[in-house]
């Protein structure tokens, strides 16, 4: 069903945060993922693909229609709570497709890593 809310509300749009306030030890890891969905449509699922990448610091696009697609990058950790917050959304169908894992070194910041600017777009 198009007109569906996707199963969330705006106050279901808060992120469980307290791991972004953890330490960073060691060399950063830098997570990509490519997600696929039947379609993406409601306006509640549209939002809460680009608020919660936001709040998470990625960066990536999602395409909007028939098929509905995800490309995101950031931080490893934060890449994986996105895409389980998305996996727990009622979809018709939502797969990751594509993942990859970028290893930087000692002193490098995630942002030296990325390929796509540090922002999302529709």
């Amino acid at each position: 069903n198009d007109a569906d809310d996707g199963g969330i509300s705006t106050c279901d749009l808060a992120l469980d945060l307290q791991q972004l306030s953890r330490e960073f030890s060691g060399p950063p890891r830098l997570g990509r993922r490519g997600m696929y969905s039947h379609h993406i449509i409601a306006s509640s699922k549209r939002q809460a693909i680009s608020h919660w990448a936001a709040q998470l610091r990625l960066g990536g696009l999602a395409k909007i229609g028939w098929p509905g697609i995800i490309i995101v990058e950031g931080d490893e950790r934060d890449v994986q709570q996105y895409v389980d917050a998305l996996s727990r959304l009622r979809w018709k169908h939502f797969v990751v497709r594509g993942e990859q894992t970028v290893e930087g070194r000692p002193g490098q910041h995630v942002d030296d890593l990325r390929a796509l600017p540090l922002s999302f777009q529709e």
